[in-house]
C-alpha cells in the first residue's frame, strides 16, 4: 500500500513539473534549476528512487 501510495505520489509530482514545463507563459530562468543536470527534478527521483528502496526492502512480520 505505502509503495503505491509512493508511486502516485511521484507520477502526479512528475505531471505538475511536467505540466508546468511546457506552459510557455512567463518562461524564466528557474527552469534551469529545474533541467539542469542536478537539478530539481534529478534530486526529486533521486529521493523517491531512496524511498521505493527503503519500502520494498522494509521487514514487516505480525
Amino acid at each position: 500500500m505505502l509503495n503505491t501510495l509512493t508511486t502516485k505520489a511521484y507520477i502526479k509530482a512528475a505531471e505538475a513539473i511536467r505540466s508546468f514545463r511546457e506552459n510557455q507563459a512567463g518562461v524564466t530562468a528557474i527552469e534551469y534549476v529545474f533541467y539542469s543536470n542536478n537539478g530539481f527534478i534529478a534530486n526529486l527521483q533521486s529521493k523517491f528512487n531512496s524511498l521505493a528502496n527503503t519500502v520494498n526492502s522494509a521487514n514487516v512480520t505480525k
